[in-house]
């Protein structure tokens, strides 16, 4: 009878361990979120050949950039009303980013090129990237380009 329980006791200890181990583990890193309202995905980009083409190739340079380290990324396309702050923008995922253990990658918006700005976050072997243009629509809205990288899929 001693002999079962002691069993019992070593076995919920065991679990215990596992639970702890488990719990206590990064298994799934935590992402950056979509930005904050007004940013929105639209329901169609409707910003024209020319504004279509020097945010693909801004997309294309944040991609260029981090993809020897983090692999292709997945891209979604939002859009930015023409009172976007994106100094207040950029200070809100550093905050955001700093409080889940993301680190800043190191001169990003110089490897853009000139036009196109962003920032971009990497933990582990993921990295987050938010890229925008000079180019405007005629309202002042421009696209957004928020690239994860590293996830599956």
């Amino acid at each position: 009878m001693l002999n079962s329980v002691g069993t019992i006791i070593s076995a919920s200890m065991g679990a215990v361990a596992v639970t702890l181990v488990v719990s206590c583990t990064d298994a799934a890193p935590v992402t950056l979120p979509d930005p904050p309202a007004p940013i929105a995905r639209p329901a169609e980009y409707a910003f024209g050949d020319v504004i279509a083409s020097l945010d693909n190739r801004a997309a294309k340079a944040a991609q260029d950039a981090l993809r020897p380290s983090f692999g292709r990324g997945i891209e979604v396309t939002l859009i930015a009303p023409a009172s976007t702050n994106f100094t207040a923008l950029a200070r809100w995922y550093e905050t955001r980013a700093q409080e889940a253990g993301w680190q800043p990658i190191a001169d990003f918006t110089a490897r853009l090129g000139r036009g196109r700005h962003g920032f971009a976050y990497s933990r582990g072997e993921r990295a987050f990237a938010m890229v925008w243009i000079d180019a405007t629509a005629p309202d002042g809205s421009r696209p957004v380009t928020v690239i994860r990288l590293g996830w599956p899929g």
